[in-house]
């Protein structure tokens, strides 16, 4: 028995940390790309719309996609 407790512990661990470092390197590569445009115009819109776009999908999808997502059948995948 403690032995699957520690074993789940070990998995949720494995995981955040795997999401923590995914969400981190995909904002970094983002700001790197706004960050491009931006040097290569000199445009401050350009830098606005870049993080308007770079942003706007998260923050509209996140809020459905989720509650999607823990409504499908995982076992049928």
């Amino acid at each position: 028995m403690d032995l699957s407790i520690n074993n789940w512990r070990q998995n949720s661990y494995l995981f955040l940390t795997s999401q923590l470092l995914t969400g981190i390197t995909s904002m970094i590569v983002q700001y790197a790309i706004i960050w491009y445009l931006t040097k290569q115009t000199g445009s401050a819109t350009i830098l606005s719309f870049a993080t308007i776009l770079g942003m706007l999908p998260m923050a509209l999808l996140s809020p459905f996609v989720g509650p999607l997502v823990d409504r499908l059948n995982k076992k049928a995948y």
